[in-house]
């Protein structure tokens, strides 16, 4: 389960799997093609006096996938794109 796997315990015991877990969740999310919500919140977004930006705590990268502007699109939670250590190696 999904859930199971997004914990700190596995890159403690089995950093292989861990690991393994999160590269294919990762190929996963590079090779995905936004759906077509997302450019209907772009062409509302492009309405706004200020133009687009969204606050997402989606860690999929799609935002920035989908032709949003890279500094348009917040994502205050840690991104599986933006892969960071528990510990210092």
């Amino acid at each position: 389960m999904f859930s199971e796997m997004s914990t700190p315990h596995w890159f403690q015991t089995d950093p292989a799997l861990a690991w393994g877990f999160f590269g294919h969740r990762l190929k996963l999310y590079r090779s995905a093609t936004p759906h077509a919500g997302f450019q209907i919140l772009l062409r509302w977004a492009a309405r706004m006096p200020l133009g687009p930006f969204t606050f997402t705590s989606n860690v999929d990268g799609q935002f920035q996938n989908c032709t949003w502007v890279q500094s348009a699109a917040c994502t205050p939670s840690v991104q599986v794109i933006a892969i960071d250590f528990a510990e210092k190696c």
